[in-house]
């Protein structure tokens, strides 16, 4: 019997032992995974600390508004699952959400987006400034194709700048029918103007940009992450394309973009071709099928526009495509997408607004913001601080703002534009040329017309083409 009660008490203590040590045990993976999670949510917060540190205050308060739809999207699913009531239709957060074309405006809502003749005329706008962010920071190669009129050149500018603001040290050569700045390029020298007449500068600068490209190559996988920003700007690249491959009948310039188009990712090299028309073999790559375009981001610009005073529309381009089904594979896609093109044209074509349709892994269809009003980016942390709190808390930010009086190059500048006779647009020649203004350098000039712009004085348009905002 007593033999009996110790085997019970041993086993008793056995058992009791091995739950003390699974519980140990438990512990310790708990404590583990707290430690990790708190490691991994101050890591997270440290990353959008600095996301939301390089954002404009217009970038900040677009990410605010999705944060928002994304927690009333939330909540109206939740009230669902709790009452068994259908959802309502919520606004989509990622592309292949907006791709679906069921979430169309109706037409009540649409002339009341008609009517509204302030900066956001379509809730899309914020879709298409994000989509133009991803463009920017993709690290695959871009083809933005836009007839005359449909704020091509515009749109180009903003990708620079987006990309100069992200990678200040990006290595960026532009090909280019037109003598235009490009955001500065030019005054640093990068942007080539294609010459029939003399076109090897152009045609060194291709086999320059493939030699480093081909060095990025040879590094190892470690020395990859760290590569800046590689990229080749052409620019109006359907003339150019054809004189090159008149004059150069045995140079293959289509093969070394082909191979910046399917493995430039890998090393941080890419191209953003800018074409006149759908045309994408005349980029110059052979092999340019149904397969290879998918490695390519398309961005494709339509509007309605007054030149001469005479009404112009440029949406070829944009209908092009709604049926093709190489380039839109799935009639039912196809359909949908060509729904939503249709509601947000009406806004373009009412307000002179382009419409736009990229592909950046999914198809997006939105009208476009106003590019060229767009806030620079933030120079220091603390300037960034300042303008979130005026952003967020300081409702009379407006009434306090005390800017400092106008440089000396400014203030000549402003008088050149009150004096002038003929209210056209000017150019940095102009201002070279004029009598007021020739004790200046030309970089002493742009800064002037970078301080006029910012403090808006004067109007910009990204095309090296200053105005008063009255004429």
């Amino acid at each position: 019997m007593q033999v009996v009660t110790v085997r019970e008490e041993i086993r008793s203590n056995w058992l009791i032992s091995k739950l003390w040590s699974g519980l140990r045990l438990h512990k310790e993976a708990y404590s583990a995974q707290l430690d990790y999670e708190f490691h991994q949510w101050t890591e997270n917060r440290r990353v959008r600390e600095a996301q939301l540190s390089k954002m404009t205050p217009q970038e900040l308060a677009i990410f605010q508004e999705q944060v928002r739809l994304r927690a009333e999207a939330e909540a109206r699913v939740q009230l669902q699952q709790v009452t068994g009531q259908p959802a309502a239709a919520l606004p989509g957060q990622s592309m292949q959400d907006i791709a679906r074309g069921d979430d169309k405006v109706t037409g009540s809502e649409q002339q009341t987006l008609q009517q509204n003749t302030a900066h956001s005329l379509d809730p899309s706008e914020a879709l298409a400034l994000n989509t133009l962010q991803a463009l920017a920071r993709a690290d695959s190669s871009t083809a933005l194709v836009a007839a005359p009129g449909s704020g091509k050149s515009v749109t180009l500018n903003y990708l620079i700048q987006k990309i100069l603001a992200d990678s200040p040290n990006a290595d960026i050569w532009v090909i280019s029918a037109k003598n235009d700045s490009f955001c500065g390029l030019r005054e640093k020298e990068r942007v080539i103007v294609f010459d029939q007449e003399n076109p090897d500068l152009a045609k060194e600068v291709i086999d320059n940009f493939y030699t480093d490209y081909k060095q990025r190559k040879q590094l190892p996988e470690s020395q990859r992450e760290s590569l800046p920003p590689l990229i080749l700007i052409l620019d109006d690249w359907l003339v150019i394309a054809d004189q090159l491959s008149k004059l150069y009948s045995d140079w293959n310039y289509g093969g070394k973009l082909l191979d910046v188009l399917l493995i430039g990712r890998e090393f941080n090299t890419k191209f953003i071709a800018s074409l006149q028309s759908f045309n994408l073999a005349a980029l110059g790559i052979e092999k340019m099928d149904a397969q290879t375009r998918l490695c390519l981001n398309l961005l494709l610009l339509g509007n309605r526009y007054i030149k001469n005073g005479r009404e112009q529309e440029s949406y070829g381009v944009l209908e092009l495509i709604l049926n093709r089904g190489d380039i839109i594979p799935g009639k039912q896609e196809r359909e949908q997408i060509k729904s939503k093109y249709l509601d947000i044209k009406a806004v373009s074509y009412q307000n002179l607004r382009p419409v736009m349709i990229a592909s950046v892994g999914g198809f997006v269809v939105a009208l476009m913001p106003l590019l060229s009003n767009q806030v620079k980016p933030i120079a220091s942390e603390q300037e960034y601080l300042d303008r979130v709190f005026d952003l967020e808390f300081n409702l009379n930010a407006a009434q306090n703002v005390h800017p400092k009086p106008l440089s000396e190059v400014a203030n000549k500048i402003y008088e050149y534009f009150h004096n002038v006779k003929s209210k056209t647009p000017k150019t940095l020649r102009d201002f070279k040329k004029a009598d007021r203004l020739s004790g200046y350098s030309e970089s002493e000039l742009i800064d002037g017309l970078a301080e006029l712009v910012e403090r808006d004085k004067i109007n910009y348009d990204g095309n090296d083409s200053y105005s008063l905002p009255d004429w």
